[in-house]
């Protein structure tokens, strides 16, 4: 069969998404979130720290409540970080741009201190 599903096998229904961020030179880049379906997938038995967050949620999307736990703890903390390290000032501005899906919190919900979120 050209371009259908093969009779008798069935397609499987695992999924995750992945949200990436990093600066516009690339020289910051925040720790992935991973998204999945499971709340703790077996693969990570036994690992006390992953190089990402990871998250479950139903249908392993991005939601409304992820995506702002993801911006107060771990955006925001990065990028204040990030100014310390860099010897920047604490109060120092960032924006982080995203595009307009419906899954995001209202641009003020995604706001701390000097850090801002502009939607594209």
């Amino acid at each position: 069969l050209e371009g259908g599903a093969v009779p008798g096998v069935r397609q499987s229904k695992d999924r995750l998404t992945v949200l990436m961020c990093a600066n516009a030179t690339g020289s910051h880049k925040i720790k992935p979130l991973v998204v999945g379906k499971g709340g703790g997938p077996r693969a990570f038995g036994g690992i006390q720290q992953l190089p990402v967050a990871y998250k479950a949620q139903g249908n392993a999307w991005v939601d409304k409540e992820i995506f702002s736990d993801w911006f107060h703890h771990i955006f925001v903390p990065s990028v204040k970080e990030h100014f310390r390290a860099a010897g920047l000032p604490e109060d120092g501005k960032a924006i982080l741009l995203l595009d307009n899906a419906r899954a995001r919190p209202q641009e003020a919900e995604l706001a701390s201190g000097n850090i801002f979120t502009v939607y594209l």
